[in-house]
């Protein structure tokens, strides 16, 4: 199945806690498509950045999941990628 990352630039909300962002990301999860599954995230602090990876049969359908937080979570952007284990480039041919 395709792999994605998708690029978020988290929106604040009014709130001064991350409880927006929670029940979001739960509310998400519990909504999935049996066929699309959210694998990690990484927070960039820095540069107030959300990286998450995920499975999904199409790019479509990935972006129409995500609609329902896209008012917290815009997607800045989204790329199909390969999943490649460094451990590899050490075998011998």
């Amino acid at each position: 199945m395709p792999r994605y990352l998708v690029i978020h630039h988290p929106l604040y909300p009014q709130s001064e806690t991350l409880d927006p962002f929670i029940d979001a990301a739960r509310n998400l999860m519990a909504s999935l498509d049996p066929q699309v599954h959210w694998l990690n995230s990484w927070w960039a602090a820095s540069r107030e950045l959300l990286f998450c990876e995920w499975e999904a049969p199409s790019e479509g359908i990935l972006r129409s999941t995500l609609q329902s937080v896209c008012n917290l979570w815009q997607i800045d952007e989204l790329y199909e990628v390969l999943w490649t284990d460094p451990r590899w480039y050490l075998e011998k041919d």
